[in-house]
């Protein structure tokens, strides 16, 4: 995958987010936990990136090996940083409702799913 498809399905995946986001609006009281919603894409995006030009750089040198171990080690990293970043968000701003796990929830389907096809693609080259 090249950097500039990378750029379109980011580009794609935050765009998708951000309308199942305000759509969700619609179904209870998500808008109030905007702020969550932008810190969470946020972070799904670096951690994607990282991800992605972490791979880049380990099929281009031909470590295969090392790829598969990258891709274990990011879903057990990402499973962590995603507990810790609710705790954080939870502690600092002491949420009045649960619908604030909604946004975030939202974000890690997309980034997942956009995260897992890139490195789908990564792989077959």
């Amino acid at each position: 995958m090249k950097i500039t498809q990378y750029a379109v399905l980011t580009v794609c995946s935050c765009l998708l987010a951000a309308g199942l986001f305000y759509l969700s609006g619609l179904f209870g009281e998500t808008l109030v936990y905007q702020d969550f919603f932008l810190i969470s894409m946020l972070f799904f995006l670096l951690l994607a990136s990282v991800i992605f030009f972490a791979s880049k750089y380990l099929t281009t040198r031909g470590k295969q090996g090392s790829f598969i171990s990258m891709v274990i080690f990011n879903v057990l990293m990402k499973l962590i940083l995603s507990f810790g970043l609710v705790y954080w968000y939870v502690q600092t701003n002491g949420p009045q409702t649960k619908w604030f796990v909604i946004p975030f929830l939202i974000n890690y389907l997309i980034f997942t799913i956009m995260e897992t096809y890139a490195l789908t693609k990564i792989a077959e080259n």
